[in-house]
């Protein structure tokens, strides 16, 4: 959802955080609009896919962090894991400072 994304973004988040259940088959979609999104808006994207199976479809999880430039920081694999990694706030301001993209938004909703 680009418009909920760009509409925090607009809001004044410097962070998304992004809770999903996509299913093995369109892993790749997830891990691509993740990074998408935090290009798009120029923020962190902290992205938490389930995994798992509930008897129709088998999540694979690839919970991830990416930064304001699309950078992947962490990303986990198929099973339960725990991620951590350090997120630089001021990195947010930076990209934006270097690229002021968002200044150009319009509103079409």
């Amino acid at each position: 959802f680009p418009e909920l994304s760009r509409k925090l973004t607009m809001n004044g988040a410097e962070i998304l955080i992004v809770c999903a259940e996509w299913p093995y088959p369109r892993i790749e979609h997830w891990r691509t609009l993740l990074k998408a999104r935090a290009i798009d808006n120029l923020v962190y994207v902290i992205g938490c896919n389930r995994v798992g199976n509930d008897g129709k479809l088998e999540y694979f999880g690839h919970s991830s962090v990416i930064d304001p430039w699309g950078i992947r920081m962490i990303e986990g694999g198929k099973d339960e894991a725990l991620l951590t990694c350090e997120i630089d706030p001021s990195l947010v301001r930076e990209v934006r400072k270097k690229f002021p993209v968002l200044k150009d938004t319009k509103e079409v909703y």
